[in-house]
Formats: structure tokens, C-alpha cells, sequence
């Protein structure tokens, strides 16, 4: 196997930009097509005009008589050479001088007063935020460069990009954290009481942070030392005890065989808060709990 010489390409996309060049400068943002056609034309109005002379003056100077010797044939075909190259290399270059001509002509017309403006305009598209009155636009200005002729660019940033490629070089690090809303999601089946349910909305919370020595390998001291899954391979245990989605409660399990967690339903919540044997203040801090707290388990779907 042969040694590996570059390294492995990635792609990411996160710049979308228009720009705006003046009109005087439009003209000459041509298509390859639109560039060739003209020039072409004015070369092949050249090469026929350089044609026409030379099937005159062939037509006026005929042939003189020359005496006829040994090898004639052959100094005749030799001279016809000669005579056809070099007519080709005169219309051949009658085509390439008007060809320069055109450029040149075409190159001095596309001049413009744009360069003469000193300076810029970058508009980047940003999110529509209310502390911002609503502008999703924030424009900048610079300094023109040497030879660059736009005025106008704007620029959309897509930051998921940006975000995706800084956490695939490792630069970026990605926390989660989940928030009680404080808003009712409720599903019941058919046929159920919906007075008693109060099925939380949790809502994902991701933040971004730049990645240093203290956050690098993304562990806890407290979590290996007071971990009790016994290997790294094992899920957590989930503390004993009872917990509920809002409309179901269940109790936790811990499969010791292949280390898993699981909840067992074993009731109805409705059902649970009509008992009698469970106090008033239990319930009530329960239903706090669902409407403010946030949530002990989390199950991604």
C-alpha cells in the first residue's frame, strides 16, 4: 500500500452569498458564448476580406511563361505549396489581429466609475429577533480592494454548517439540557378521563461551547467514582422509586444481566391521585413537580 500523501477532504457549505455588480458593469459579466460569438465574427470578417484580395491579384497576375525542363512536375506541386501556406498564414493572421483588436476595444469599453467608489457594502442575514426591531439584515462597509469591482454583497450565514464542521474537527463541544415548559401535552387514548392528566411538554435546550484542557475529555470525577453500573459498558442505575410521565406511573427497574434500566407501569395517574391513601400535600407537590420541575429521565425518540 502506498503511503498516504493529503489528507482526507471536507466539504461544508457555510456561505450562501449574492452579489451585486453596477450596471455599467453588468455588461461585462458575459457568458463564455456571449464573449466568443462577436469576437469570432469580427476574425471571419477579417479572414474573408484577406481571401477576397488574394483571389484577386491571383486573378490579375496569371502565371508567366517559363521554359519547360526536367522536373518541372515537381517544381510546379513544390511552388502551389508554398503558395497555399502562405496565403493560410496571411488569413490565419488577418483572423488573430482582428481578434486582438476586438479584445482590446471590448477591454477599454467595459471601464466603468465603479472603481472610483472607495469603499464596500456586506449585508449579513442574521436571525429575525424582536430586541433587534425585526431587522434581519446587519449591513457593514470596507474598503474596496485592488482590482475588485462589486459594490453590493450580501451574505447568508448558515451557522448549522458552521457548527457541524467545528464539532467534526473537535473544536466545539455540545450540551443538552431539558426544560419543563410548563404547558400540558396531553394524548389520551380513547375513551380516557382528560380532567386529571397533566402530561408535561419538555422541550431540548442545546447549547454550544468552545472546546478547552478543562472540558477535553468530558468526564465527571464524581460520576466514576460513585457510578454503580460496574463497568462502562453498563447503564446508571436509576434511583428506586416511582415516576410518572403525566399520565402513567411507573417503577424503575434494573436488569442486572446486561445492565439495563426499564419502568414497569403499575398505574394510572388519575387513578393514583383519587386514592385516599396518599396525602393531599404529596399530591400537590406532585403536580407541582409536573408543571415546574425538570425532568429526572429523559427518552429520546
Amino acid at each position: 500500500m502506498g503511503k498516504k500523501m493529503t489528507k482526507t477532504l471536507q466539504f461544508v457549505s457555510p456561505l450562501q452569498s449574492l452579489t451585486l455588480f453596477p450596471k455599467k458593469d453588468v455588461s461585462k459579466h458575459k457568458t463564455p458564448r456571449e464573449e466568443f460569438l462577436p469576437k469570432f465574427k469580427a476574425g471571419l470578417a477579417a479572414e474573408g476580406g484577406v481571401r477576397d484580395t488574394i483571389a484577386r491579384e491571383s486573378g490579375v497576375y496569371g502565371d508567366d511563361d517559363e521554359d519547360v525542363g526536367d522536373g518541372w512536375e515537381t517544381k510546379s506541386e513544390e511552388d502551389d505549396r508554398r503558395k497555399v501556406e502562405v496565403e493560410e498564414e496571411r488569413a490565419a493572421g488577418a483572423f488573430d489581429k482582428a481578434a486582438a483588436v476586438f479584445d482590446s476595444s471590448s477591454s477599454r469599453g467595459s471601464d466603468s466609475d465603479a472603481a472610483k467608489s472607495k469603499y464596500q457594502f456586506v449585508g449579513v442575514v442574521q436571525p429575525v429577533s424582536k430586541g433587534a426591531g425585526g431587522k434581519s439584515v446587519k449591513w457593514y462597509a470596507k474598503k474596496r480592494p485592488r482590482g475588485s469591482k462589486w459594490n453590493v454583497r450580501l451574505v447568508h450565514v448558515d451557522r448549522k454548517a458552521i457548527v457541524k464542521d467545528l464539532f467534526a474537527r473537535g473544536k466545539v463541544d455540545i450540551y443538552g439540557e431539558y426544560v419543563n415548559t410548563g404547558k400540558s401535552a396531553v394524548d389520551p387514548e380513547d375513551g380516557e378521563n382528560t380532567s386529571n392528566l397533566s402530561k408535561p411538554l419538555i422541550e431540548g435546550r442545546y447549547t454550544v461551547k468552545e472546546r478547552s484542557w478543562r472540558n477535553l475529555w468530558n468526564t465527571s470525577p464524581k460520576h466514576i467514582f460513585t457510578d454503580s453500573s460496574g463497568a462502562f459498558w453498563r447503564e446508571r442505575r436509576l434511583k428506586p422509586g416511582l415516576y410518572t410521565d403525566g399520565r402513567v406511573v411507573y417503577e424503575s427497574r434494573y436488569r442486572y444481566t446486561d445492565g439495563k434500566n426499564g419502568m414497569k407501569p403499575i398505574a394510572m395517574l388519575d387513578a393514583l391521585l383519587k386514592s385516599k391513601s396518599i396525602k393531599k400535600k404529596v399530591k400537590v407537590n406532585l403536580l407541582k413537580r409536573l408543571k415546574e420541575d425538570s425532568p429526572d429521565v429523559v427518552v429520546e425518540e
